[in-house]
C-alpha cells in the first residue's frame, strides 16, 4: 500500500507539475497574444485603409474610362460630321464647276447669238429699200 500511495503521490506530483507547465505556457501565450493584439489591430486598420484606397482608385478608373469612352464617341461623331461636311463641300464644288461650265457655254451661245444677230441685221439691211 505504501508503494501504491507513493506512486499515487509521485503521479499526482507529476500531474500537478504538468498542469503547472501547461498553465505557465498558456499564460505565456496569452501575454504574447496580448502583446501582438495592437499590431494585429493596426494591420487590420491598415488593411481597411488600403481597401478604401483601392476602392477609390477603382472608382476613379471607372470614371476616367467613362470619360474616355465619351470623348471617343464624340470624336467618332465629329469625324462623321466632318466627313459629311467634306462630301457636301465636294458636291457644292461640283455644282460650282457645272455652273461655271454652264455660264461658259451660255457665254459662247451668247457670242454665237450675237454673231447671228449681226448677220441677220446685215441680211435685213440688204433688203431695205
Amino acid at each position: 500500500m505504501r508503494t501504491l500511495a507513493s506512486r499515487t503521490a509521485t503521479a499526482t506530483a507529476k500531474f500537478t507539475e504538468t498542469i503547472n507547465l501547461v498553465q505557465a505556457d498558456t499564460e505565456s501565450i496569452a501575454k504574447t497574444m496580448q502583446a501582438i493584439l495592437p499590431n494585429v489591430e493596426e494591420s487590420v486598420s491598415s488593411s481597411n485603409e488600403v481597401t478604401e484606397m483601392l476602392t477609390n482608385i477603382r472608382a476613379g478608373s471607372d470614371e476616367t474610362l467613362a470619360r474616355i469612352r465619351e470623348v471617343s464617341h464624340s470624336a467618332e461623331e465629329q469625324n462623321k460630321a466632318t466627313q459629311s461636311l467634306a462630301e457636301h463641300v465636294e458636291e457644292i464644288s461640283n455644282m460650282v464647276k457645272e455652273t461655271a461650265e454652264a455660264i461658259s457655254s451660255s457665254r459662247k451661245s451668247m457670242g454665237d447669238l450675237d454673231k447671228l444677230a449681226i448677220e441677220l441685221h446685215e441680211s435685213v439691211s440688204y433688203f431695205k429699200v
